[in-house]
């Protein structure tokens, strides 16, 4: 499944690609539909490190589109000598380079437009390094712990038991695992746990850093191209919660048209969800923090401001009560419906979405409403003002 959304974090879009594609082979279809259904003239494509290829750039390029996309770190020659000049100001937070600081041979490979952004974070740079550090002490202790020295059938095991871990805690760079046979007459073989110097310094200067790549107009500094970039985290939200909120998996329809309308009620969900998000934070905007996370998870006092997840918990207690009313003879009978109490903060966004009398389902109704906030509740914030 594909999401495109804006930049302020609203699905307007999704797709249904073939579970063996590869993100980079969806990225022209995306893009051809937003110019061809949606009508939209000029954007910024913001995409993670899986999209980033030449093809591509030339394609988002191709069609008067801009670009911002994230680089992956490893195995990229661009990022080797980018990270040379990053670590002359290592605790740097933001770091921006372009044409002109790239070597001869790198500058014939991109445009002179080209601008790079390095960020570094050290929170997730001590995360990093933390995490690391336990896994090579839980290999070194899985070392001692194998027999390195035998016939091959035992050597081997060894071999593949080392590796099935250094696979798992994704550290197989930082180590050279070789058999080697020491004593022809007896066929014994003796396994060697080499650790890679060189690798290992490179991880360590790559930890908290992020590289990004982009053409945009000088008019956006690199601290909007790092916001822009790190927008993806909503995208990665909203794949969240289809996946464990609205479990969207595991899908038990085979027929593609059903297959494409099970998505497509998860996409409306998603989108039904993030404008009541949009009317919470509008209600209570003292539970968010400035980066939109909220501040308070878990109601205690009853007084506290609403977040999405408080919101759920509140709707999921109201329950639909049926009254039955029988007439005098005992012959007639009448069933009328009320609810159970409906806090005053739900009712509140209750009545912002346009539900009218939630405690009396009989007259329940949704008013019309023609504010301009409503109307422009799907308009898109592209973020700059040039693109206008």
């Amino acid at each position: 499944m594909g999401l495109v959304m804006s930049r302020d974090g609203i699905p307007i879009a999704h797709h249904v690609f073939e579970g063996n594609r590869l993100d980079k082979t969806t990225v022209q279809e995306v893009v051809e539909d937003l110019k061809e259904r949606f009508g939209i003239k000029k954007a910024i494509i913001v995409g993670d490190r899986g999209m980033i290829t030449i093809k591509n750039i030339e394609m988002i390029k191709g069609h008067e589109y801009e670009y911002i996309l994230g680089l992956k770190k490893r195995n990229r020659k661009v990022v080797d000598h980018l990270l040379e000049k990053v670590l002359k100001n290592p605790e740097e937070p933001l770091q921006e380079f372009g044409y002109s600081d790239l070597s001869p041979m790198l500058k014939k490979k991109y445009s002179e437009k080209v601008r790079f952004v390095a960020g570094y974070n050290q929170q997730v740079a001590k995360k990093t390094r933390g995490k690391r550090d336990r896994n090579i002490a839980l290999f070194g202790k899985l070392i001692a712990e194998t027999k390195l020295v035998g016939d091959l059938k035992t050597v081997k095991k060894s071999n593949d038991k080392l590796k099935s871990f250094l696979s798992k805690k994704h550290i197989t760079r930082l180590y050279n695992l070789r058999m080697e046979k020491i004593e022809e007459q007896d066929l014994i073989y003796r396994l060697e746990v080499q650790e890679i110097e060189a690798v290992m310094e490179k991880e360590e200067s790559l930890d908290g850093r992020y590289f990004i790549q982009t053409e945009v107009s000088e008019q956006i500094d690199k601290v909007e191209i790092e916001r822009s970039y790190k927008s993806l985290q909503k995208v990665e939200q909203a794949f969240r919660i289809v996946k464990d909120e609205f479990d969207i998996r595991p899908v038990f329809v085979r027929n593609e048209s059903r297959i494409r309308g099970h998505v497509m009620i998860s996409y409306f969900a998603l989108l039904i969800e993030t404008l009541m998000e949009r009317k919470v934070k509008e209600i209570f905007p003292e539970a968010y923090d400035k980066n939109d996370k909220a501040v308070k998870k878990i109601r205690k006092t009853g007084e506290e401001p609403l977040t999405m997840m408080t919101l759920f918990e509140e709707l999921d207690d109201v329950r639909l009560i049926p009254l039955e009313f029988k007439s005098e003879n005992g012959k007639d009978v009448k069933i009328s419906y009320i609810s159970t109490k409906i806090d005053n903060d739900v009712k509140k966004v209750l009545s912002s979405l346009g539900v009218r009398n939630a405690m009396n389902p009989e007259k329940l109704s949704f008013q019309k409403t023609k504010t301009k906030s409503d109307r422009d509740q799907l308009v898109l914030d592209l973020g700059v003002e040039y693109l206008n």
